[in-house]
Order: structure tokens, then C-alpha cells, then sequence
């Protein structure tokens, strides 16, 4: 992921207006827990792909709700179907939940 936190060009700091204007796949940021994360070479490395549709979905909006607050990890649901512990993700399967490192800065 790209880090641009480069203070001399861009803000440290961001509000949920600037954020949100970030919101297609080609400029693709998100915040959860109030930090906000460029996802945009994520989203280009799996392009066309359906399990991009998630995030694609919360481009440029916050997505604290799909993590625990105290831990920071992945919250996590029992399937009804399968009664299976599986990753919550409200819109459907996702592969985002993998290490994401640079911050872009907070919100």
C-alpha cells in the first residue's frame, strides 16, 4: 500500500469529508479506528475480483465496525448456516483481512 504521509504535501490529519472523496477503485481509502488506510493498489492488484466488492462497497467511509475496538482484529460471527466462525464482513466475503501496514494518517 502506498504511505502518504509525506507532511510536506499532504496533511497528517484528515477529516471524514476528505476521506470521502477517495471513494473509487482507482483513489480508494478507508478508515477503521481511526486510522485512514489507502487501499488503492489493493483494489488494483484485485481488480474485477468479487471479493473486492466489500470494500469497493465502504470506499471512502469508515469500516471500524468490522473490527474489535479493544483488539483491533477482525470481528467474527458464528454462520448460521454452517455454524462456522467466519469473519463479519456485513456486505459479504472479503479478502481484506491481511496485515495492512502504512497508515495514511488519522481522522
Amino acid at each position: 500500500m502506498k504511505d502518504n504521509s509525506d507532511t510536506e504535501k499532504k496533511p497528517k490529519y484528515w477529516t471524514p469529508a476528505e476521506v470521502s472523496m477517495h471513494n473509487v477503485e482507482e483513489d480508494l481509502w478507508v478508515t477503521f479506528l481511526g486510522k485512514v488506510y489507502d487501499l488503492t493498489p489493493l483494489a488494483q492488484q484485485y481488480k474485477g475480483d468479487i471479493l473486492l466488492r466489500p470494500i469497493l462497497t465502504m470506499a471512502g467511509k469508515d469500516i471500524s465496525h468490522w473490527f474489535d475496538a479493544d483488539t483491533g482484529k477482525v470481528r467474527h460471527h458464528v454462520d448460521p448456516v454452517t455454524g462456522c466462525i467466519q469473519p463479519y464482513t456485513p456486505m459479504g466475503k472479503s479478502f481484506f483481512f491481511f496485515y495492512i501496514e502504512p497508515v495514511v494518517g488519522t481522522h
